[in-house]
């Protein structure tokens, strides 16, 4: 039981971690882009 379980708990963990990494670059991209833009504003 334990066998079988493990796998998918670790997958959960690996897809939960991804899914952090996702927002937290975009929220990094997000503010890039704002510099971005407000630089080829000035």
């Amino acid at each position: 039981m334990g066998r079988i379980f493990r796998p998918k708990l670790l997958s959960w963990q690996s897809w939960q971690v991804c899914r952090r990494w996702e927002q937290l670059h975009h929220k990094v991209w997000n503010h890039c882009f704002k510099v971005f833009k407000t630089v080829l504003a000035i």
